[in-house]
This record gives C-alpha cells, structure tokens and sequence, in this order.
C-alpha cells in the first residue's frame, strides 16, 4: 500500500495537475461528441480514447488525438488483448498450456504483443 501511494504520488496524485489534464480531456471528449451533432454513434473508441489519453498524459506527459492511427491501433490491441483473455480458450491454456497449439487465443495473444 505504501509502494502505490507514493509512486501514485511521483505521478501526481493529489496535486492540480492530474485534475488539468482529466479537465482538459473532458473539454476535448465534448468538442469531439458535439461535432456528432445529434447523430447517433459508438462512444466505445471515443471514450476508451479519452481514458487512455488520461493515463498516457499522466505517465508520459502526451496525449494523442482520437483519430490518429498508431493510437487507434493500439487501442484495439489492448481491447482485443482483454477480450481474449477473459475468453474459454485462455482460460484452459493457463491451466493446460500445452494446449497451446491447438488454441486460437493464445496466437493471437502472442502476436498482438509483437
């Protein structure tokens, strides 16, 4: 508990300056939902942008737009990483991995992280 709360703290918790980059997140997460202009869309990419924008900004101390494509790629390889994971398949390979070969996820899993 001590260890988390004082990298948290290298990080910036508690101070202003993690409140500025979520607030300066929000005002560009509305821009991008007011430009929708009423139509419907997914809001899945969008927001799983808007957090990751969050978090990057925090350890990196950059943020990348919602459109650009090393982001977005990224992005789907972090959701597709989570969703595998979570699948039958993986689950039966960490109790048998070697099943490995015959499983799907776990190639796609090993690709994605190249």
């Amino acid at each position: 508990r001590r260890f988390t709360l004082s990298t948290l703290r290298d990080y910036g918790m508690g101070k202003r300056t993690i409140e500025d980059k979520i607030t300066e997140e929000c005002s560009v997460l509305t821009r991008t939902i007011e430009t929708y202009a009423g139509k419907p869309f997914d809001v899945t990419t969008i927001l799983s942008a808007a957090v990751s924008n969050i978090i990057v900004c925090i350890l990196l101390g950059k943020r990348y737009e919602y459109e650009d494509a090393v982001f977005l790629r990224l992005l789907k390889i972090v959701n597709e990483n989570l969703q595998l994971s979570g699948s039958p398949a993986a689950l039966l390979y960490n109790f048998f991995p070697k099943l490995g070969s015959l499983l799907n996820a776990s190639r796609k899993i090993s690709k994605n992280e190249k």
